[in-house]
Formats: structure tokens, sequence, C-alpha cells
């Protein structure tokens, strides 16, 4: 049983190898069309799960970087796809600021800008106190998510 189920996979592999060829041409899009099934199957990943975020900052840039890649620049998700993997990943205060969102396509771009802007803005602003108190003190200063310390 193994022999004829070996066999028969053999012989497709065969048959995807050989690139059909018309007066010379290849047939690349008849070609793809029958690899496809093949490539899918074999290079399937397992689900990247998208972490939450509720706003401490020190989780700020992996959580931004891991869904611009995921959700943001997926051109195969919708606006309104998009706008639910955003607000089934935020929690507590991070939610907070789309509550007044509704899920909608047209709403996604405006929603995730509020959220980058927002991060981004108090990141910016932590990092700048951070440079001030540091070059007011001889003391090495250090930045944690809730407070900035100075020994």
């Amino acid at each position: 049983m193994f022999r004829r189920q070996f066999t028969a996979h053999e012989t497709d592999f065969e048959t995807l190898l050989v690139v059909p060829r018309q007066n010379g041409i290849i047939d690349v899009k008849d070609h793809l069309a029958k690899v496809q099934p093949y490539v899918s199957s074999a290079f399937k990943l397992d689900r990247i799960k998208l972490q939450l975020f509720s706003r401490v900052l020190s989780d700020w840039q992996s959580f931004k970087d891991l869904f611009e890649s995921s959700v943001n620049r997926n051109t195969t998700l919708s606006g309104t796809e998009k706008m639910v993997h955003l607000k089934s990943s935020l929690t507590g205060e991070a939610a907070a600021l789309l509550s007044s969102f509704q899920v909608t396509d047209a709403n996604y771009k405006l929603a995730w800008d509020a959220v980058v802007h927002r991060n981004n803005r108090e990141r910016s602003e932590r990092l700048y106190t951070l440079t001030s108190v540091s070059s007011m003190s001889t003391k090495p200063c250090q930045l944690n998510p809730q407070k900035i310390s100075c020994h």
C-alpha cells in the first residue's frame, strides 16, 4: 500500500517538474496552476499569534512591528478584518482609545494611525525626559516603562 501511494506521488512530482511548452514558449500560468496546490500545502507555517497590547511602552515596538507585518501590510485582509484584529489585540487603556471607533473598512486607517501616533508620541516624550534628566545628572539613568530612575 505504501509503495502504491509513493508511486502515485512520485508521478505527480515528475509531472510538476515538466514545464509545459507551446511553440518553444513556457506556459508559466498553466504550470503555476498545476504546482500551486503542492507548494501551498508543503510550506504552510504555523499562524503567528498576535500579542495583546495594553500600552506598556516597553512592549510597543515589538507589538507595532508584529502588527505591521502580520496585519497592516497584509493585502489579503480588508480594512474591516484589520480593524477586528486591531481591536482584539488591544486591552485596557489601549483598547479604550478605540472604543468609539466602529468596526468598518473606513475606520481602520484612522484607528491604526491614532494608536501609532499616541504610542510613538508617548515613547518619544519618555525618551526626551530620560535624555534631559541624564544630561543634568552625573548619575546613570535607566528607563523603566513606568518610571525613570537615576542611581
